[in-house]
């Protein structure tokens, strides 16, 4: 997910760009995200943003006995 500017909720992040992904361990949910300015490099933080919350999945399933 991408938020820019005034489509953030929180009114604190108005001049800043959110770039967000969930991950899920077991049954715990969390979140990644890149918090940057509106003019920020879209294509590598959401590489980034994407590839953190992949490994973040496979070290935990891996630990909890999974794939």
């Amino acid at each position: 997910m991408i938020s820019i500017g005034s489509e953030n909720e929180d009114y604190l992040l108005l001049d800043f760009s959110v770039v967000t992904k969930d991950y899920e361990i077991s049954e715990s949910k969390g979140l990644v995200s890149v918090i940057g300015p509106k003019r920020m490099n879209y294509p590598k933080a959401i590489t980034l943003v994407d590839c953190i919350a992949d490994v973040v999945n496979l070290v935990f399933d891996k630990k909890m006995g999974g794939k």
